[in-house]
């Protein structure tokens, strides 16, 4: 214990990485509870409508932040380090001006299609209503997204996990309860519009504490940094993260397409509770990225090394205690949102293997992308992601979830396996928990 505390960047790795875990795991316990009230109170057809809603809002908000989501913390962390504070602030604003024109299109896009959605692609007409909520939502969270990244790329860590997780499932919390108890609103649109509304509260309050912090920054002599120079960084990032996004969302649409709104509504609550396993790497994520950028943009490949070691043994040591509750109690733990939810007993320990993998190997894509591999980890993403929908369309129509579960448990293994052997060639030290940091 000594020796650690005398290693300044693993305390703080240690400290920041639990503070967004507190904030995190608070966070994703309210929404559970969320997602445990509208399972109870409005069913699993309601559930699968809202999973299905979320979804395609994370699918426009992620094209709509345009990779500033990772490329703030690459441009911040830099300019931060060696004493160019200006020059965050003004890339901040130069990601502003570009994602919001973006986003109001985006909003106006989903808005005029939602009915063309809802009734061709999925055949499901109740899902116009909640698709047309969602638009309103679009713009809102982007600038949210902005600027929960710009407190992270600051490593101000517990305002960065207000904003990106506490704070949404806090108010919607809040909102639904109180609508449904004191306001007795039945209509299942609600689910969605507590939501959306949520979103919309704390962008605004993000920006009073954006104005509180790019105020101490000074202001620079002129316009350095050129539009072109950031997108050149920006728009790989966004093929990295559309294709991540593939990655993640490709089962919630194809069992939307394929199958009942029901089923939808289970294996989104199984998705949940095997994401778990992954609330620490999430957590420690959130600290180490900063600090990859920060040592590589240095030269400083101990600490580096160092830093990507520490992280990934205490994301796989702080994961298995979830791995095995969930292993272990999954029928137990599933109908606790209902009985309707228990036959997605093997969906869990089929996408529990998949998280499993992604525990052990740890932060490999970030590392990756914070040490200019960031076109190295888009293919990567690239290959795994067309990987994962083909498997999907195989599997999804004889074996409904199960087989989702099977071909993203298998994506997310060779989306981290991959990298995990390409970190030990391009820098010459393991990320696997129990091997050392040098060859």
């Amino acid at each position: 214990m000594q020796k650690f505390s005398k290693d300044k960047h693993f305390s703080e790795l240690l400290k920041g990485s639990s503070i967004t875990f507190m904030f995190k795991i608070t966070g994703m316990g309210l929404g559970y509870l969320l997602t445990l009230l509208v399972a109870r109170w409005y069913g699993a057809d309601t559930l699968g409508l809202y999973a299905l809603s979320l979804t395609i809002l994370n699918i426009f908000v992620t094209f709509g932040v345009f990779g500033f989501d990772n490329t703030l913390i690459k441009f911040v962390a830099d300019y931060n380090s060696n004493g160019k504070e200006y020059l965050s602030k003004e890339v901040y604003i130069k990601a502003l001006s570009i994602v919001i024109p973006i986003g109001l299109f985006l909003s106006f896009l989903l808005y005029v299609g939602s009915n063309y959605l809802s009734t061709t692609i999925f055949k499901k007409e109740h899902l116009t209503i909640f698709l047309q909520i969602t638009a309103l939502g679009i713009l809102p969270f982007i600038l949210l997204r902005i600027n929960a990244t710009l407190f992270r790329a600051l490593k101000k860590i517990k305002i960065y996990a207000f904003f990106d997780t506490l704070g949404i499932f806090l108010f919607s919390s809040i909102m639904l309860l109180t609508a449904t108890f004191f306001f007795k609103i039945p209509n299942s649109t609600i689910v969605i519009s507590v939501q959306i509304l949520s979103i919309i509260l704390l962008m605004a309050v993000s920006f009073l504490y954006v104005t509180k912090y790019t105020s101490l920054f000074k202001i620079a002599p002129k316009n350095i940094l050129k539009y072109k120079n950031i997108l050149k960084v920006s728009f790989p990032m966004l093929l990295t993260s559309s294709m991540a996004l593939v990655m993640g969302w490709t089962d919630i649409i194809m069992l939307g397409i394929f199958r009942s709104e029901t089923e939808v509504g289970i294996y989104s609550i199984v998705v949940k509770l095997a994401s778990l396993t992954s609330i620490t790497l999430m957590a420690i994520n959130s600290i180490a990225a900063p600090k990859f950028s920060e040592f590589y943009s240095k030269g400083d490949m101990q600490a580096l090394k160092k830093t990507a070691q520490d992280s990934t043994k205490m994301i796989f040591f702080s994961s298995l205690p979830i791995i095995l509750i969930l292993s272990i109690f999954p029928k137990y733990i599933l109908s606790i949102f209902g009985d309707q939810f228990v036959i997605g007993v093997i969906t869990l320990w089929l996408l529990m293997a998949g998280q499993i993998i992604n525990a052990i190997t740890g932060s490999v894509g970030y590392i990756l992308i914070m040490t200019g591999k960031e076109k190295v980890f888009q293919n990567i993403i690239f290959f795994t992601s067309i990987l994962n929908i083909i498997l999907n369309y195989i599997f999804v129509q004889k074996y409904g979830m199960n087989g989702i579960a099977f071909s993203t448990a298998l994506s997310i293994s060779l989306l981290n396996i991959i990298p995990y052997f390409l970190v030990r060639h391009y820098y010459g030290f393991f990320s696997l928990t129990f091997r050392g940091t040098t060859k």
